[in-house]
């Protein structure tokens, strides 16, 4: 194992580290479902560019496209979820 230290690929994967902790805090402070669905596709963003900045990229190159959708699922039912309109469970 060697590790790929591609300066992009490295800030990418810092830049996700960062983006879950402050989404943590956010979601502790919000409990709003959006800010965690999407802090969990940061964190599969995150585990992606783990996998390449470790170098196993080769090894578990169909691993990371499954993460990689399901990450962007992730954020894609996020915008959508905050987008429609919401139902009025109560009638005037």
């Amino acid at each position: 194992m060697e590790l790929d230290f591609n300066v992009i690929n490295l800030i990418n994967t810092v830049l996700c580290v960062i983006i879950v902790v402050v989404g943590i805090f956010a979601f502790l402070k919000s409990k709003r479902q959006t800010v965690i669905v999407i802090t969990a596709s940061f964190f599969l963003f995150f585990v992606s560019h783990f996998i390449t900045f470790l170098g196993l990229d080769g090894s578990f190159e169909v691993a990371q496209i499954v993460v990689r959708i399901f990450a962007y699922l992730f954020a894609l039912y996020s915008v959508v979820y905050i987008v429609l309109p919401k139902k009025i469970s109560q009638k005037a």
